[in-house]
This record gives structure tokens, sequence and C-alpha cells, in this order.
């Protein structure tokens, strides 16, 4: 579950060796081209998974993301597991659906970002509820080189303006955690989601 009280926060810096093995896994993805993924939740988007969908316990990568996925798992701390690790593109000009996370992983688990090519003007939206009963809205950018942590639980989306952005994103979860089916819909999220593409969110100002 993520951490971070206005839904991103930076973790700590990135190591060159990290980033070079992160930018040579986007020199060798064709994202320009790539077919269009689309779901209910944020939209259209290009993903480069290095995951089968059936996250476990025992998900294994390819050989060429271990240095990255061991290096986000030793950050994450004692018995922590990356179960799902994948590439992100959004081409200029695109936004994401406003939208919440609805898997049970998205629950039990934290997501990590590492920015690999950033867009110019590439906003993040994140919300809290107030006790007024009304979403604080933040804005953040996040930056090359940086290890970061997003609240996927709350709302949130993102703006991007200039040149593609591509973020690695990685769950990583706790492994005393772990339960049979990670991939499931949480209902409560789901109540959320269904809320938010109804009504939108009432925006304290």
């Amino acid at each position: 579950m993520a951490i971070c009280e206005q839904g991103i926060q930076k973790i700590c810096d990135v190591p060159e060796s990290i980033l070079q093995i992160l930018n040579k896994e986007v020199n060798n993805w064709d994202y320009i081209n790539d077919t269009y993924q689309f779901d209910r939740v944020f939209g259209k988007h290009k993903c480069k998974s290095y995951f089968v969908d059936n996250a476990s316990k025992g998900t294994t990568f390819p050989e060429q993301i271990v240095p990255v996925i061991e290096w986000i798992e030793n950050i994450a701390g004692n018995n922590h597991k990356v179960i799902r690790c994948f590439l992100n593109a959004m081409e200029p000009n695109q936004s994401f659906n406003l939208h919440v996370d609805t898997r049970k992983l998205h629950i039990l688990s934290r997501r990590l970002h590492i920015p690999v090519l950033i867009g110019e003007g590439c906003d993040y939206y994140t919300y809290r509820l107030n006790k007024q009963d009304t979403w604080d809205e933040y804005i953040f950018q996040m930056n090359y080189g940086n290890l970061y942590e997003l609240d996927n639980i709350n709302p949130h989306n993102v703006k991007n303006k200039n040149g593609y952005r591509i973020n690695l994103i990685a769950d990583v979860i706790d492994q005393d955690n772990m339960i049979d089916d990670l991939t499931s819909i949480d209902t409560t999220q789901n109540d959320i989601l269904s809320k938010i593409f109804k009504f939108g969110l009432p925006i304290s100002t």
C-alpha cells in the first residue's frame, strides 16, 4: 500500500548502471509504432511488459531486466518482491483518464516509477479526500534519475505535453501480504472508479 501522503514522493536517486539498462530497453522498443492497448481504467496506452498477467510470488523476468528488479527489491526492503514490471509510454499531448487502480494487487503492493524518457510539461495529478468530503488536488512532475512512489489507490491521472514520456513501473509487495488471486478486482476500488466515471470528483478550491 502506498505510503505517500500527497500522492507522489521521491524515494531515492537511481544508479547510473540501472539507468543505462533502462535507456537501452527504451531504445530497443519501437514505442512510436507499437500498437495501442485499451482499458476502461485509463484509456489508450502503450506498454512493454516484463511479466505474465498472473502476478505472483513466482513471477520471473527477462534476463536483461533482472538487475533492475533486484535493485528495486533491495530499495523496497527485506522480504519484498516485484510482481509486475513494465514500460509505459505516453505520446505528446496525451492524457490518461482520471482513475483509481482496481485490482487487489494495487491495494496490497506499492507502485514505483522510474522516469526514463521525460515529456516536457508532463504533470501528475493526485487527489486526497479532505474533511469536507471533497478532494484536494496535488500536481507533480517526475524527474529523470529518480525513483518515485505513486499512490494509485486514490484518484490520479497524467497529462503530457511535448515529447514522449516513458516510465518504468513496478509493483512491489511484501511477501507476507501475498494472496492467491492478486489480479482479481477489488470491489471497493471498482465502486470508486464507477463513481468517477459517472460524477467526476468534487474538487476543492
